[in-house]
């Protein structure tokens, strides 16, 4: 512990450094003697914390993470290009699968805000994907790719190719 910078060190066996700074802590009652919400405001951890239901004298102290699970998981056949958020929180990810050679190896995976997959595009798995090296999303949900294809431009200098995905109007 450096009490002089405020930095806590944490160090294990797997050789990797940890360094925190002392933290700040603010309890919210979720319900009076039964359950809390401890957070650091300083680290950006949060704790949920309940008394043991085997041992009173116990708590039950769980960190709480932000993560979301992602459509096709983790595999060494799926990988991950780029990922956008619009401004309403709808997330998108990017990826391909196997080698990415042809155009139905690519997905375009929309979850909404709370992290519930949403759609995939395409639908039709045989269909060509939003086959783009890195994307982003605007404010009306427009998906602007800059894409593997490389085009000529002046004095024949190689420069990439961008593609715009407009997402159609919903059905009325």
């Amino acid at each position: 512990m450096d009490l002089g910078n405020n930095v806590t060190y944490d160090i294990d066996t797997e050789a990797d450094l940890d360094v925190f700074h002392a933290p700040s802590f603010s309890v919210e009652v979720i319900a009076q003697n039964t359950h809390w919400l401890l957070r650091d405001t300083v680290n950006t951890l949060s704790f949920d914390i309940t008394p043991d239901t085997t041992n009173a004298s116990l708590l039950d102290v769980q960190q709480l993470v932000s993560v979301m699970g992602l459509k096709d998981g983790v595999s060494t056949n799926i990988h991950y290009l780029d990922v956008g958020v619009e401004t309403k929180g709808f997330i998108y990810v990017l990826s391909y699968q196997g080698t990415g050679s042809a155009q139905s190896d690519y997905h375009l995976d929309i979850y909404n805000p709370n992290g519930t997959w949403l759609s995939r595009t395409p639908e039709n798995p045989s269909a060509p994907g939003v086959n783009g090296a890195r994307m982003i999303v605007d404010q009306w949900r427009n998906l602007y790719t800059l894409n593997y294809e490389a085009i000529l431009g002046p004095n024949n200098r190689t420069e990439p190719s961008i593609s715009t995905w407009i997402p159609s109007t919903p059905k009325s």
